[in-house]
């Protein structure tokens, strides 16, 4: 989608809301948040859109043995049953941000990354400061194959909530694989360059000993310890 065609679609969306078909309007923002996840027009537009109704729960969340209930179908990988029964009850709670992050977590169980996307955006219009959707909502781009945002998005759950491990873990392994465009200033960044330079002095080498591999990992160790972090990787598992 590029800037021109990005214009058009905002522009269509008002003229939906002017007519009053705010589902059109919806799924125009939705598609232009999933190939733009920070674009400000099209979350104000959602963010509008999103205010509560008369008669609905606005600004709740079903009962915790519904959401249980929910996160137990998930589990048991019964995703249908989990999207199905979220797309109903997100009418009846439409600023339950537990529905949507949910929501999204299933869209992306299906592989359907944009659905995801809308959902995430969704949870995060509600509750800007919710770590656990922004790192879902990392996750989804980095399958979508979008690392500079998901970096953004794991950047942002870490900045929330201090020691996410989960999030941290997840932008580790992006940054192992990827080389962002831009700097990334959390001190992970920085401890993945130190390692992979570590890293290259024996990536030419065919077979090294048992001591070697000793060595390196003494020397991720205490790369990690210099910039004070706790990152927990499979291999220290």
């Amino acid at each position: 989608m590029t800037k021109l065609s990005v214009d058009r679609a905002l522009r269509k969306a008002k003229s939906h809301e002017r007519n009053g078909q705010m589902d059109e309007a919806v799924k125009l923002y939705h598609s232009v948040l999933a190939v733009f996840p920070s674009n400000i027009r099209a979350k104000q537009g959602l963010a509008k859109l999103s205010q509560p109704k008369p008669g609905t729960s606005a600004g709740k969340n079903p009962s915790d043995e519904i959401l249980h209930q929910l996160i137990a179908l998930y589990n048991k990988g019964q995703i249908r049953a989990v999207i199905q029964e979220c797309d109903r009850l997100t009418k009846e709670f439409p600023q339950s941000f537990l529905l949507w992050n949910l929501l999204g977590a299933a869209f992306k169980a299906q592989g359907k990354f944009e659905e995801a996307i809308a959902a995430f955006n969704k949870a995060l219009l509600i509750k800007p400061e919710y770590a656990e959707a922004h790192n879902n909502m990392g996750n989804a781009l980095t399958d979508q194959g979008k690392p500079d945002e998901a970096i953004d998005s794991y950047e942002h759950a870490i900045k929330i909530t201090s020691n996410f491990a989960v999030a941290e873990s997840n932008l580790v392994a992006c940054l192992t694989s990827y080389n962002p465009q831009k700097v990334v200033s959390h001190p992970i960044a920085k401890v993945n360059q130190e390692i992979k330079k570590i890293g290259m002095q024996v990536a030419d080498k065919k077979i090294i000993s048992n001591d070697q591999v000793i060595e390196l990992f003494s020397k991720f160790s205490n790369v990690i310890k210099n910039y004070n972090l706790d990152i927990e990787t499979k291999l220290s598992q």
